[in-house]
């Protein structure tokens, strides 16, 4: 059996995972197919085939054992984070990163970025103990320290000003204009963490958290809730590791209960 992490470019990572008949990618992998007729994809199949032998990621006519059990995991768990953000110079091309954890395994499996935007760049998977599913997610986002605002909620509709805030009863007139002015900053990071669940065939997915950082600040997660006036608010609030892992742990309890 191979080492991990293995590692693995596009076209190796769709040759193996079509190998297996895994079925489509989940989000937020970018994994184009190879080949634009069957001759090419025949003549590519060999080459990564052949490539993937010598290095130990396949054997005779079947991926290594282990890298095969880790796509397996990706491909059908029961419970998993898909988190995607932008950070520093390269804003083409997010990076991508999945945990997943089924029948007491878990993976963790991260997509550089590509070119652009709508493509991937090479895919890491690593084996981790289960009880990392949340914390290895969190262990891949960029590093930062939490924010110095402390804005109070407010109205959606109010903050992306579809209701006059002379009209709304429920915020005072000068919130708004704080609270757009720390989401407009200039943001050097910024991406979302999602929650999926999968029982019996059936699928759920809910948005746990979207953070940003601001260049001459820090980080912040912006959380969205039902209001009591029935209107989705927003919530902005200085983000550490140990919000962000609450906000997630929170959501999910909430996916899980539905």
């Amino acid at each position: 059996m191979s080492e991990q992490p293995w590692s693995l470019t596009t076209t190796e990572f769709d040759y193996v995972w079509q190998t297996l008949n895994l079925g489509d990618y989940p989000f937020p992998l970018q994994v184009p197919s190879f080949g634009r007729t069957d001759r090419d994809r025949v003549s590519i199949a060999l080459r990564v085939r052949d490539s993937l032998r010598d290095r130990g990621l396949f054997h005779v006519s079947a991926p290594d054992p282990g890298l095969e059990r880790a796509l397996r995991v990706v491909a059908a768990a029961e419970q998993w984070l898909d988190s995607v953000w932008l950070a520093g110079e390269n804003l083409a091309s997010p990076v991508r990163v999945i945990t997943a954890r089924t029948d007491g395994r878990t993976v963790l499996l991260r997509q550089e970025p590509g070119p652009d935007s709508h493509a991937g760049g090479t895919l890491t998977l690593t084996e981790i103990p289960p009880q990392r599913l949340v914390d290895a997610a969190l262990d891949e986002l960029p590093e930062g320290k939490p924010g110095a605002w402390r804005p109070e909620p407010m109205a959606a509709d109010a903050l992306a000003g579809t209701v006059p805030e002379e009209t709304s009863p429920w915020e005072p007139k000068d919130r708004a204009p704080h609270l757009r002015e720390l989401m407009s900053g200039t943001h050097r990071a910024g991406g979302q963490i999602g929650i999926n669940l999968r029982e019996s065939g059936r699928r759920r997915r809910a948005l746990a958290a979207r953070w940003f950082d601001r260049a001459d600040d820090g980080r912040y997660l912006a959380i969205n809730t039902a209001g009591a006036d029935g209107r989705p608010w927003i919530t902005v609030a200085p983000a550490d590791r140990t919000a962000m892992r609450t906000r997630i742990t929170e959501t999910m309890g909430e996916l899980t209960a539905l």
